[in-house]
């Protein structure tokens, strides 16, 4: 049992490295430059290379990723220019009415998910039974983004 379990943490380390990656990769692609970003279109040569110096975007891609992944994994998700602010205390600012939401449709999906199943472990192999099935397949298979605006 030991074995499985560190075996699957060791997954989801590689997972969440392979995604850190991906997510750092996809942000460097970006045709747009953050410090002409920050700086405004009315900036000079300088200024924009004084800030790349400040955001450490003149070092080679293997180091700004190694200080990615070190400022990661203590803590510090950086600071978001559009809002003027450090992206932890954003996310912390937003994080009880997010768990709020969680919590309230994570009971909401309980709650129908437990009534149909009796419903349909009561009523096996009847029309009833496979009715719940096939619409439990349909819930389950589409997109949340369709279903949201079916449900509306």
């Amino acid at each position: 049992m030991l074995r499985y379990i560190s075996g699957r943490i060791t997954q989801a380390i590689f997972i969440l490295f392979g995604v850190s990656f991906i997510t750092f990769l996809l942000l460097y692609i970006l045709p747009a430059d953050p410090a002409v970003q920050i700086a405004g279109r009315s900036a000079t040569p300088e200024t924009v290379a004084s800030i790349r110096a400040q955001l450490g975007l003149d070092q080679p891609l293997f180091v700004q990723y190694f200080n990615y992944l070190t400022n990661l994994l203590q803590g510090d998700f950086g600071r978001s220019y559009l809002q003027k602010s450090e992206v932890s205390t954003l996310i912390m600012s937003r994080l009880g009415p997010t768990l709020s939401l969680m919590i309230c449709a994570i009971a909401i999906e309980l709650l129908i998910g437990l009534t149909l199943g009796i419903l349909a472990a009561m009523n096996r192999g009847k029309i009833v039974d496979k009715t719940l099935m096939v619409i439990s397949f349909i819930a389950v298979s589409a997109p949340q983004f369709i279903a949201s605006i079916l449900i509306l």
